[in-house]
This record gives C-alpha cells, sequence and structure tokens, in this order.
C-alpha cells in the first residue's frame, strides 16, 4: 500500500506547524515511523546553517521497505528500514524522537510498552519524545479497523488520560498533553514526555 499512503500524505498536515517550536538546534532527531519522510520538511527548512537546517542530524526510520524507497527518493539517505520493537541505534543516541501517528496501530498493550521501552533506551537522558495520536469517538470499543484503500488498519483508540498513565507507567515525565487542532476542530492527541 506505499504508493496508495504516499498519494494520501506527500505533505505533513498543517497542525504539524504546531510542533515546529519542539525543535532545537543540534540535535540527534529520530523520526520513527517516518513514512515517505514528510516530517523531514519541518526539519529541513528551519533557519541557521548555510544549508537553511538548524544543524540537525535527523535519521527517518519505518518498517516498510517501499516507504522508506520513496523517502530517500524525495529526500535522500538520511531514512533506513527498522522495527521499533527492536530499533537499531545505541542507548542513549538521541536527543528527541518523533513518532507521528505511529503509536496507535501497535497492537497490544505490551507492544506499546516495549515500542516506548525502546524509545526511553536510545534516548539521551533529559531527551524529549514528540507522539501524536489520532482523536477517533469509538464509545464501546478501544481497538478498531479503519478501511484504506481496500484494506484495514488496526487503530488503538487512546484517550488522553490513557496515553498520559501509558508514558508514566514507561518511566517518562509527561510535559505537555494536549489535543491538536484544525480549523478550531480537535484533530489529534499530542504528547510531549521527557526521560528521567
Amino acid at each position: 500500500m506505499a504508493e496508495e499512503f504516499y498519494q494520501t500524505r506527500k505533505k505533513y498536515s498543517p497542525e504539524i506547524e504546531e510542533l515546529k517550536l519542539y525543535i532545537k538546534e543540534e540535535e540527534k532527531v529520530l523520526d520513527l515511523g517516518c513514512g515517505t519522510g514528510r516530517l523531514y520538511e519541518i526539519f529541513s527548512v528551519q533557519g541557521g546553517s548555510a544549508s537553511g537546517r538548524k544543524n540537525i542530524d535527523y535519521v527517518g526510520i519505518d518498517f516498510s521497505e517501499n516507504l522508506i524507497q520513496i523517502a530517500k527518493e524525495r529526500h535522500g539517505n538520511h531514512f533506513q528500514v527498522a522495527d521499533i520493537l527492536m530499533l537499531p541505534f545505541s542507548d542513549n543516541y538521541f536527543d528527541s524522537v518523533w513518532s507521528i501517528a505511529v503509536l496507535h496501530h501497535i497492537p497490544t498493550d505490551e507492544l506499546r510498552k516495549r515500542a516506548l521501552s525502546e524509545i526511553k533506551r536510545i534516548l539521551k537522558p533529559n531527551g524529549r519524545v514528540i507522539v501524536t495520536c489520532w482523536k477517533i469517538k469509538s464509545f464501546f470499543r478501544k481497538d478498531i479497523f479503519i478501511p484504506f484503500h481496500g484494506k484495514k488498519r488496526y487503530y488503538h483508540v487512546f484517550t488522553k488520560r490513557e496515553l498520559g498513565d501509558l508514558f508514566k507507567q514507561s518511566g517518562f515525565k509527561v510535559e505537555e498533553l494536549k489535543f491538536l487542532k484544525r480549523n478550531n476542530k480537535k484533530t489529534n492527541i499530542l504528547i510531549v514526555a521527557k526521560k528521567i
């Protein structure tokens, strides 16, 4: 589904503009579940260096080989295939980890905790993780399947409280937990947490 996914996500969504304030100079940044690399643009267009970047060492990973191929064709060799549950980086390596619309696709609480454990492992002390999850109403079920181009994708319906509790249980200090908005409508849950 890589090509269909790319056609619907050529550019990052407008509410991602709010996240630019978390970009810091001289950081090593991991874009976890980068897809076609659209988030790379918010790091590459920042002012600072002669190349227009804030001297950011950016790496994007995704488990889809086809999406990584598209990302490389669009933005260069900043991308690699990897699994969120077994990240190929040393301990305390990144200043920040960004994961936009990924965590809600991980199918069990145990696997979500394993993913957060890996994120914590590769973050430097006091490093930050910036995560968004879709806001979807589901009154009776926490685990649903959403149609996408003739197939179905798994989605865990997070509440703000549940997402915050998951990060606290995983050893993070939650610094911010709120809804992002587009045209005054709540679109995604944002959590910013620090490794402690």
